[in-house]
């Protein structure tokens, strides 16, 4: 498996999706070439392409539905969670953490979840991770059960709190070989 992670310049859902767009085109039939240098990584054909964003600021600027309606016409999986990445992150440690009202509010409660102040930087993501790699399958299972939670209680789209972080995860670990799987 190789995994290619970029970071463009932009920032809002649509030209996230549409800078995901631009690093394939669609052979004839149907699969998607990889454009561009790869460096040493032999890619020719992207199996999934992903784009993961928080909701809460394209809800807001009416971007979201767009986005994900580009998405689902190029066949691009996403990753979103509501109000923000955050809420993955705090699934790791609680279930059901009831609605935030913003990203600052999640940062806050994963700082309470983690015992620790969190903020987004590499080196806090570092040392969060060792409280987070044991309880991936437990997160997984959480999301897992608040998705199940907002489809039976019809809420409306984006349901708060949220994430299909979980997917990508899974669709990860279904690429290795068995013995080195983190889900079972």
């Amino acid at each position: 498996m190789t995994v290619r992670v970029i970071h463009p310049g932009c920032t809002d859902a649509e030209g996230l999706v549409r800078a995901a767009m631009a690093m394939y085109e669609t052979d004839r039939d149907g699969n998607r070439q990889a454009l561009g240098n790869l460096g040493n990584r032999e890619v020719q054909f992207y199996d999934h392409v992903w784009v993961l964003f928080d909701t809460d600021v394209p809800e807001r600027q009416g971007q979201l539905g767009p986005a994900m309606e580009l998405a689902r016409q190029e066949n691009i999986h996403i990753g979103h969670s509501t109000p923000c990445a955050e809420m993955w992150l705090l699934l790791h440690f609680r279930d059901r953490p009831g609605p935030m009202r913003d990203s600052t509010a999640a940062e806050a409660s994963v700082s309470a979840a983690w015992g620790q102040r969190y903020e987004k930087s590499a080196g806090t993501f570092l040392k969060l991770w060792a409280s987070l790699r044991p309880n991936i399958s437990q997160a997984v299972t959480r999301s897992d059960k608040v998705r199940d939670f907002h489809t039976k209680a019809d809420t409306k789209f984006p349901c708060n709190p949220s994430t299909q972080l979980d997917l990508l995860v899974r669709a990860l670990n279904a690429t290795v070989q068995p013995h080195l799987r983190i889900i079972p």
